[in-house]
């Protein structure tokens, strides 16, 4: 089973931070810290109906944070990180 969930950390990495280069992989953890948190991995599966979100666009943060916020997606190659970028006021 710990093949399994490792495999799938590793597979699910690329879609947490697409558009910027892998600060870390989880193979650079040493390999007693990643058993103890794969055994903390709980795999779900569950019908999905309806969807509802709201826009959280760092309002909530100081604005030094929502300055570094903008500049970092507005900085990057992705064309939708630019449109955040645009949606966060300052």
């Amino acid at each position: 089973m710990g093949r399994l969930h490792l495999r799938s950390c590793r597979a699910l990495r690329p879609f947490t931070r697409p558009s910027r280069p892998p600060p870390w992989a989880v193979t650079d953890a040493p390999e007693v810290y990643i058993k103890a948190q794969l055994r903390s991995i709980v795999g779900i599966r569950m019908r999905i109906v309806s969807l509802q979100g709201k826009r959280k666009m760092s309002q909530n943060r100081p604005e030094s944070d929502r300055n570094g916020v903008k500049q970092g997606l507005g900085d990057s190659r992705s064309h939708t990180d630019q449109i955040v970028s645009d949606m966060i006021s300052i």
